[in-house]
């Protein structure tokens, strides 16, 4: 595999370089850890303000590789004003201190104020990926955009050692192809979304729901994802009728969803196959109407394995060189009501603080 080309990637349109927002919320409970993680010590807090690389909190040091990358137009960190003013250089800070569900819709508010169309970028703020992965994967993405949904997977190398003390992730089996081997896969902690293409609502709820649930089996994880989607697209099938619409979400999201557990339990489901059936469920009938040539793009990569590390245990942490001044743990008084709102944490180039 050729390496990536450190330039800025050529004009390819508004596309191939979104804007992204790094959620930065706090994991008030511990990751919940598999049978191959037992003796590990669960990190809570957070992280990326507390968990410090040579004496430079973890945000920064995403921040200044999301920025080497040259990959990214405007850069967001959503998460509380307390923790984060600052601290996020360069950058927009969002504050919101919420539910990732709510933290999502704040970030995407802000986003649309200066972006009012277009894809957006999400990156989790507890991973530390190298400038270079970051290359490669958005590099792919500028082959394939526009697309609805872009989600990298990372395909695990055979050698043990490769995962180091992530090596207790629950991690699926994946066809690339209908004739191939199965791959061996972690997901990416990045997705690029249209989100004039989605059913926005039900996509945060998808995105909580699957980071909630993100260390549990397959079987059990889709159960409880399906339980909490319910309501939302029963809610969605009846406004289509009432709009004349297709009511076709319950449906695609029992059948398909079905479908994707059952086929990563097996180890059969194909790339294509997983790629249909997000796209069935995640993206609106008039929008795959519009544009059916349109697709969701699931890429499984080879060495982008620092965008799949999220750092759940204080011995993943360790393993990137990281320290922290006190114990991390849930920020006294947990999430605050009301709505959350955007607020410039320092200036972009050329546009006023």
């Amino acid at each position: 595999m050729s390496a990536p080309s450190r330039a800025p990637a050529p004009e390819r349109g508004r596309a191939a370089t979104p804007p992204l927002v790094l959620l930065a919320g706090s994991d008030s409970r511990p990751a919940r850890l598999t049978e191959a993680g037992r003796g590990y010590r669960p990190l809570t807090g957070h992280k990326a303000a507390d968990l410090h690389i040579e004496g430079r909190p973890l945000v920064r040091c995403i921040l200044d590789r999301l920025r080497d990358s040259g990959r990214f137009s405007d850069l967001y960190v959503a998460g509380p004003s307390p923790i984060y003013d600052g601290v996020v250089d360069g950058a927009r800070l969002v504050d919101c201190n919420d539910r990732l569900e709510g933290n999502l819709r704040a970030a995407f508010e802000a986003v649309r104020e200066d972006h009012p169309h277009g894809p957006i970028a999400f990156l989790a703020s507890d991973i530390l990926p190298d400038a270079d992965t970051l290359r490669t994967v958005m590099d792919r993405y500028a082959e394939v955009a526009p697309c609805d949904v872009f989600f990298p997977l990372a395909e695990v190398p055979r050698e043990a050692a490769a995962l180091g003390p992530s090596d207790w992730k629950p991690q699926y089996r994946i066809r690339p192809d209908v004739d191939s081997r199965p791959s061996t896969i972690l997901p990416g902690h990045l997705i690029i979304a249209d989100p004039d293409a989605l059913r926005i609502g039900l996509v945060y709820r998808l995105i909580a729901l699957s980071y909630r649930t993100r260390n549990r089996p397959i079987g059990g994880r889709g159960l409880t994802m399906l339980r909490g989607v319910l309501v939302t697209v029963i809610r969605e099938d009846l406004r289509q009728l009432f709009t004349l619409g297709l009511p076709d979400l319950t449906a695609a999201v029992i059948a398909d969803g079905a479908a994707v557990v059952m086929g990563l339990r097996s180890g059969n489901m194909t790339r294509e196959r997983l790629e249909r059936s997000v796209r069935r469920v995640v993206v609106s009938f008039g929008h795959r109407r519009r544009y059916p040539r349109r697709r969701v793009c699931v890429p499984i990569l080879p060495d982008i394995l620092s965008l799949a590390r999220d750092i759940d245990t204080e011995e993943e942490a360790r393993a990137i060189g990281a320290e922290w001044p006190h114990r991390l743990r849930p920020a006294p008084g947990g999430r605050h009501g009301g709505r959350a709102r955007g607020k410039r944490g320092s200036r972009f180039p050329g546009r006023p603080a």
